[in-house]
């Protein structure tokens, strides 16, 4: 079951060890972290959106709106089921006008076709985007995009922040002001970049490595076995 805003908030606030009537930490803030939580993660594990049919920019035929916080474009559709390219353009070189549409660019927010659809044909996007996030923290039926299994993640990016203003808070009193030079006595530093580390490790963690193969490797090692067996 996906989790929601207000499970998500209950869990984080027993792991927070704040679940009396009077907490520490206010749901504004706690909702603050998890925002931008979710948005650093949407950074490695972005959101699939996919054929999501675009609008139409007012007053021009050829100019789409992309979806608020693209973060890239996989697959562009014209009508549906027709791919289009992306247009290639390099420095000094003239972009040649088609009769027929068969490229898109980006711009300005806006995706524009290199030539005017057909009545009655849409365009559609299979893209990334950042992960949605509650509307604010009373959004409580809100469900996350994130994968149940990343749930930790995001519990512990936000703890790693509050655990980063408890520490800033406390470097206020005159024990741990710095009055010259770089002050190492703060009890919370120890702590706060411990949670910090395990967000990046797990971040880590959950990134597959690959190898992307550029050449064919049959005919060079097959040739070098030619050439060894001739001498």
């Amino acid at each position: 079951m996906a989790a929601t805003w207000a499970s998500f908030l209950a869990e984080l606030r027993i792991e927070l060890a704040d679940t009396s009537a009077t907490p520490r930490y206010t749901d504004d803030m706690l909702y603050l972290y998890t925002r931008d939580g979710i948005r650093d993660y949407s950074q490695f594990f972005p959101y699939a959106v996919d054929q999501l049919q675009l609008l139409q920019v007012t007053g021009n035929v050829r100019a789409y709106v992309l979806p608020q916080d693209t973060l890239g474009i996989e697959d562009v559709q014209c009508p549906l089921d027709t791919h289009l390219q992306m247009r290639q353009e390099r420095p000094g070189s003239q972009v040649s006008i088609s009769k027929r549409l068969l490229f898109y660019h980006v711009g300005a927010g806006n995706l524009y076709l290199n030539y005017d659809p057909k009545d009655g044909d849409g365009v559609f996007i299979s893209c990334y985007t950042l992960h949605p996030v509650p509307s604010g923290k009373a959004d409580t039926t809100f469900v996350f995009t994130i994968p149940n299994a990343d749930i930790e993640l995001i519990k512990l990016f936000v703890m790693a922040k509050v655990q980063i203003k408890v520490r800033n808070d406390q470097s206020r009193l005159d024990r741990f002001k710095i009055t010259s030079g770089t002050r190492e006595d703060n009890p919370m530093i120890i702590e706060s970049t411990d949670f910090m580390e395990r967000y990046h490790e797990g971040i880590t963690r959950r990134t597959r490595g690959g190898v992307i193969q550029l050449y064919r490797t049959r005919r060079f090692v097959r040739s070098t076995m030619l050439q060894r067996y001739s001498h």
